[in-house]
Order: C-alpha cells, then structure tokens, then sequence
C-alpha cells in the first residue's frame, strides 16, 4: 500500500479475532511502528481511541505483500494496513 501515513488504522489479524491499531510512525515504506488502540463500544457501533500507552510493535512489509511484526518468521499473524477493525470470537 503506498502513502501510509501517521493515524491511519491497521488491524491485526488473529485467526477469527480482530485487533485495531492506530500507525505512529512511518519509518519507511517497508516499515512503520503502531500502537494497539483501545475499543469502545457504544450503540452497537465500534469506536476506536489511540492508546499512546500500548506497546509499540514495528512492523514490516515482506515480499509477499503482507505486514508482520519485525523479527517474526511470516507464519506470524499479519497486519492489514488501512483499516481498523475490532472482533472477538466468543466460539473459542
């Protein structure tokens, strides 16, 4: 994805769960740091807040395509980049 910018959302993708993040820095077009946001519910409808108190995790873009925490193998739960989106999978 070109023209990633400071505030956009990426959601990790955690088999069925879904997690948003909000991107803090952009290091480079191969790499950018996130923070996980924090999820408020209300009217049935998600609403996001960045939580600038999470955990940084720097992420990188591999030559599949995909986005994964730096230092991982790409087996590792990825990222999508331009979007947040929050779900919990109660099944499990």
């Amino acid at each position: 994805m070109d023209n990633i910018l400071v505030g956009m959302g990426v959601t990790k993708l955690c088999w069925t769960d879904r997690l948003p993040f909000t991107v803090v820095e952009v290091v480079s077009s191969t790499r950018i740091v996130v923070q996980q946001d924090k999820v408020h519910r209300s009217d049935g409808t998600d609403n996001y807040e960045p939580d600038p108190t999470a955990e940084r995790v720097t992420l990188t873009l591999r030559k599949d395509g995909k986005w994964h925490g730096r230092g991982m193998d790409m087996r590792s739960e990825p990222y999508a980049v331009g979007f947040r989106e929050y779900y919990y999978d109660p099944s499990f």
